[in-house]
């Protein structure tokens, strides 16, 4: 009787104590993770060299899966205890993103390393810089899963709901931004979601990030006709921190998206509030609006021109990161960036000044320019660079000016002579002959100042059989090398700004393949095998060498300078177009495989012959996940890492057999 008492007082009185023991460890895992990536760190740039990118990787991996655990969490909590679980995983993101702002800024202390220890810290800080703007993105994807979650859960608790818009305020939450936002259009009421006091906190918070993509989502919320005057005002407003897209240029070179909004349609918006039934405070912030729209219809005044939260100023150098091989064709790697442009002012010939970039595309015969808001929405992440000299940047802005509209050739050989050559004075109709980094060194060099200034590391292609493989696809490098992520490493350029990216799971296989393919080309034999189309395009530049009239018809099919080696970029253009058909087409396959897995019952949708065969295709294809998917043994999350996995290996596998397929005991 005693040992039976004792026992069931144990279990009573300890079990308890235990099991909230477990979970306060496990509520306590993102802050150790967060700790461990902290760690894994390096704290100087005398460090960079020593860094373990494994030890690295492991603790990013911990983070995620912890932050992923703890949305889980909140999808089973209601009221405060979801706002406080909310409140850690945007502290973990703050945590993460300061870590990442003290690791850029050791990129400018690299230089001042002794010279045989350059490289391999340079390496050092690509590979933790790599994983940390990773890192970044994938807690930004958990965090906009959270939000979702969160605001569906408290969406009938308005005092917790309120609380969570004041969270993403004091977090400066672009991300929180991003989800609130759709909640605009939530059915008025006296409280809630829909309520006039929290539609002004959400659009302040949207003006509080200046998350420039919440543009077209404030567009369509202006267009409501039974908005009150305040939130009219309040989105406008919003509008004005973000930056009011800049009037399109006329005859761009390609064919641009529109503006979600125009000065035009947000000041026929502002008219509309009739102007002797407005309160004062509001009747000024309104009059102050539509003087600042008169000006922005005149065209950009000032020496700053805002994108989101960064206020670019000409001769600001653009600098941008999206999947593609050449990350690791350099020494220099995983590079950061794979293109780059300028940041100048210009009067086009409507009379409208503007801010744009101009860069040195490889497709194309003449150097376009660019509304840089328009521009910067094409790049998945990027970095503002300034010279903080205001004559160095106003040379650089003025050579970029010159440049605009300036005939053009690629330069398939990656060399900086002809650059070099070119020298200092004025640029107004001469042809460029370089490659898009090379822009930025003809840009620096009108300024005057030493090269090493602006690109201080000395650079070349990456090590085995690189050199050799891209030679048999027409690509060479030239001895005086620089590349995008080269002027990273200036001591002097200043960052100014940068896009905080989200984790997209069709760039991770894209990048995934494309690494592949430059790791590849180091330690295997490189074997094009063009198809038919592509065999018929090499003959006929290959005959175009003696015709001119053949080659000018070659070019202009192709959309390239006539002057350019058609043979060499008949070659190149066989393996990138193989290489992005599998990329592109691996990504595309895991998004359509996702859908499939989670669209429900197929008799209980409306589908053609075609959609059906496609979708028994992935089920049958995805079995096992699909099975668990129904029985709810899986998580969004964990099909999603299932499904990435299994393209990337199975477009790693495809570019194995079209440009690997030889042994390379073969080759002994």
């Amino acid at each position: 009787m005693v040992r039976s008492i004792v026992v069931q007082l144990f279990f009573c009185l300890w079990i308890p104590l235990l099991a909230s023991r477990a979970a306060a460890q496990g509520d306590s895992a993102l802050e150790s993770a967060a700790g461990a990536v902290e760690t894994a760190l390096p704290a100087s740039a005398d460090d960079l060299a020593r860094a373990d990118p494994a030890l690295l990787d492991r603790s990013r991996a911990q983070l995620e899966e912890a932050a992923a655990q703890l949305v889980a969490q909140i999808a089973r909590q209601d009221g405060a205890a979801a706002v406080a679980q909310m409140r850690r995983l945007l502290r973990a993101g703050d945590h993460v993103a300061g870590l990442t702002a003290r690791l850029l800024e050791l990129r400018r202390k690299i230089a001042a390393q002794p010279p045989e220890q350059q490289l391999q810290a340079a390496r050092g800080f690509l590979r933790c810089a790599a994983g940390m703007i990773d890192l970044s993105g994938r807690l930004r994807y958990v965090q906009y899963d959270a939000f979702h979650t969160a605001c569906e859960r408290l969406a009938t608790d308005t005092r917790q709901f309120d609380r969570l818009v004041a969270l993403a305020r004091e977090y400066r939450s672009s991300i929180g931004a991003v989800v609130l936002v759709e909640w605009l259009s939530e059915p008025p009421g006296q409280s809630g979601p829909g309520s006039q006091a929290t539609r002004l906190a959400i659009l302040r918070l949207a003006a509080e990030t200046a998350h420039a993509p919440l543009l077209a989502e404030l567009a369509d919320f202006l267009q409501q006709p039974s908005l009150s005057a305040e939130l009219v005002i309040e989105a406008a407003e919003a509008v004005r921190a973000m930056g009011l897209p800049q009037v399109p240029r006329p005859d761009p070179i390609e064919e641009l998206p529109e503006p979600p909004l125009r000065a035009a349609d947000l000041r026929k918006r502002l008219e509309q509030l009739p102007q002797s039934e407005l309160p004062g405070p509001l009747a000024e912030r309104r009059t102050r609006l539509l003087e600042w729209l008169e000006a922005e219809s005149a065209g950009a005044s000032g020496e700053a021109y805002r994108v989101g939260p960064i206020e670019v100023q000409p001769g600001d150098w653009l600098l941008m990161r999206n999947p593609s091989p050449y990350n690791l064709f350099t020494q220099l790697s995983p590079g950061l960036f794979t293109h780059v442009g300028v940041i100048t002012t210009e009067q086009g010939p409507d009379g409208v000044r503007r801010f744009v970039v101009v860069d040195l595309p490889e497709r194309g015969r003449r150097i376009p320019a660019t509304n840089v808001e328009t521009y910067v929405l094409r790049t998945l992440h990027y970095v503002i660079l300034r010279h903080p000299d205001p004559t160095a940047a106003a040379a650089m802005a003025q050579a970029a000016r010159e440049l605009i509209g300036n005939e053009s050739e690629f330069d398939l050989t990656f060399r900086t002579e002809r650059v070099l050559a070119m020298g200092r004075g004025p640029l107004q109709g001469r042809k460029v002959h370089t490659y898009c980094a090379g822009l930025l060194l003809l840009c620096a060099q009108q300024t005057g100042r030493e090269r090493s200034e602006f690109f201080p590391l000395p650079e070349g292609p990456a090590g085995g059989r690189t050199v050799e493989n891209l030679e048999r696809i027409g690509i060479t490098f030239g001895e005086d090398f620089i590349s995008p992520t080269g002027a990273f490493f200036s001591p002097t350029l200043l960052l100014a700004g940068r896009c905080e990216p989200l984790y997209d799971p069709r760039r991770e296989i894209e990048e995934a393949i494309f690494d592949h393919f430059a790791l590849s080309l180091q330690v295997r034999e490189l074997v094009p095998t063009p198809n038919l189309l592509q065999v018929i395009r090499l003959k006929l530049a290959e005959a175009a060498r003696t015709n001119p009239l053949l080659a000018e018809a070659l070019a202009k099919a192709a959309n390239v300078n006539a002057s350019m080696d058609l043979v060499a970029a008949a070659r190149a253009a066989a393996v990138v177009e193989t290489l992005d058909e599998i990329a592109f087409g691996a990504s595309g396959e895991f998004l359509a495989a996702r859908h499939w897995i989670t669209a429900g019952p197929l008799d209980s949708l409306q589908l053609d012959r075609q959609q059906l065969h496609e979708a028994r295709l992935y089920r049958q294809r995805h079995a096992n996940l699909l099975r668990a998917w129904e029985r709810r043994q899986i998580s969004p999350r964990r099909l999603r890492v299932a499904l990435v996995q299994h393209y990337v290996e199975a477009g790693k596998r495809m570019l194995d057999e079209r440009f690997f397929n030889r042994d390379p005991s073969e080759n002994k």
